[in-house]
């Protein structure tokens, strides 16, 4: 314990100075309605309790109104919070930051330097596209993204209550993280059977913790209305699109944000085909780790699971969430870029990483337009172009994550 603190503490005194210019660059404004909810939730638990804020409008799980109390109790007034809501972007940035340092120890296995694997890390965390989500435009996808990457690299290494106590903060941020269950489970399994006493003492702690962030809320009656926002946030904007520049701007034409959902094709909705397509490609996306659990189980064989292929496929699901289904916000493919740089570092994949943050940075900018240029009825910010570089990295994944070799296929169709 004594050596990982003196590793992270020199780690981040080298990041130190990047931290503190990003903080001083860091914009007052964000997208005003995000802002405008964070200040009137937090004004909100601050005059009648964090136990009470499931009284408000509020559409946020329980996580982040811890957050937004604390923040609200520092600042010691209402005006103090409308004020500084700018200063909630520093607490995301420091899990950006987090997310970074599980990185740079990803790195090391292959620099065996920390020096190269920082300045490699770097790739992500001064990454426009993705700071754009927490620095300018003000969201906490990041924070949530931090838990799912910390779960699964835990798993990976074995590390169980970890990986079940981060994957469980995760879900108390944003219900999104349940797309990432499926993975969770098949790194877990073989830790699982290898010791079910383990398991079970590690599922109470959890249950403790999930137990103690629900207590106010089941204190004062109001759980009932906690779980109608988990379940009340499923078709909650019930259109084509919510700003995501995705598969269906490749096959339908206008506002998508004014076409419902519900509209029928070939016998489905819409909606159900997004879903239909998202679990069939979900399915191939996981093939290789759902093949590996199945001989666990029944032949008995040893699982040795790929970081190569778990980065990808972890890279996958939300990119697939994201691509393939309606009522999707331009966000929503947030998590998916820790993983892909790790993937992109760790295996030489600068392009396809180049490609992700192109196509992230432009849906971001064409919705909240924080640079002003004079470039948005150009190519690059069209809905379709931006959802046809998605599609592009989507394929380039599935190709490395099955290994196809194009060269080979052409030598064996020519003989």
């Amino acid at each position: 314990m004594k050596r990982l603190l003196v590793y992270f503490g020199k780690t981040t005194s080298l990041y130190l100075p990047i931290i503190i210019l990003l903080i001083f660059l860091t914009p007052k404004t964000g997208h005003g309605w995000d802002i405008s909810c964070w200040i009137s939730w937090a004004r909100y638990s601050f005059q009648n309790g964090l136990e009470n804020i499931y009284k408000s409008d509020t559409d946020y799980l329980p996580l982040y109104h811890y957050i937004l109390f604390i923040y609200g109790k520092i600042q010691g007034s209402v005006d103090g919070i409308s004020s500084n809501i700018h200063y909630l972007k520093i607490l995301t940035l420091l899990f950006e930051f987090s997310s970074t340092l599980v990185l740079v120890k990803l790195l090391e296995e292959k620099f065996k330097n920390t020096y190269k694997s920082i300045l490699f890390s770097l790739f992500y965390f001064l990454n426009i596209a993705f700071l754009y989500n927490s620095l300018i435009w003000g969201q906490v996808d990041g924070i949530m993204t931090f838990f799912v990457f910390a779960s699964i690299i835990s798993g990976y290494y074995k590390k169980l209550i970890l990986s079940m106590i981060c994957f469980m903060l995760a879900l108390n941020l944003k219900i999104q993280g349940i797309i990432f269950f499926p993975i969770i489970i098949v790194i877990l399994i073989p830790l699982i059977k290898r010791s079910y006493l383990k398991f079970l003492l590690s599922f109470i702690v959890t249950l403790l913790i999930q137990l103690l962030i629900l207590l106010p809320f089941i204190w004062v009656g109001d759980l009932s209305k906690l779980l109608n926002v988990v379940f009340g946030s499923v078709g909650k904007y019930p259109f084509v699109s919510m700003n995501a520049y995705n598969l269906w701007y490749l096959f339908l034409d206008g506002d998508l944000m004014k076409i419902q959902d519900s509209i029928m094709y070939v016998g489905l909705s819409f909606k159900n085909w997004g879903l239909l397509l998202f679990f069939v490609a979900s399915f191939f996306a996981l093939y290789h780790f759902i093949k590996s659990t199945f001989l666990y189980f029944v032949k008995k064989q040893t699982i040795e699971y790929s970081l190569k292929k778990l980065l990808i496929s972890s890279s996958l699901i939300p990119l697939l969430f994201f691509f393939l289904n309606t009522q999707m916000h331009e966000r929503y493919s947030h998590p998916a870029f820790i993983f892909l740089t790790a993937y992109s570092l760790l295996y030489n994949r600068s392009i396809l990483l180049f490609l992700a943050s192109l196509a992230y940075f432009l849906n971001v900018e064409d919705v909240l337009r924080y640079f002003q240029t004079n470039n948005y009825q150009t190519l690059i910010f069209t809905p379709w172009f931006i959802a046809s570089l998605y599609l592009i990295i989507i394929t380039w994944l599935f190709i490395d994550l099955y290994e196809f070799d194009f060269k080979k296929m052409a030598g064996k169709s020519l003989v």
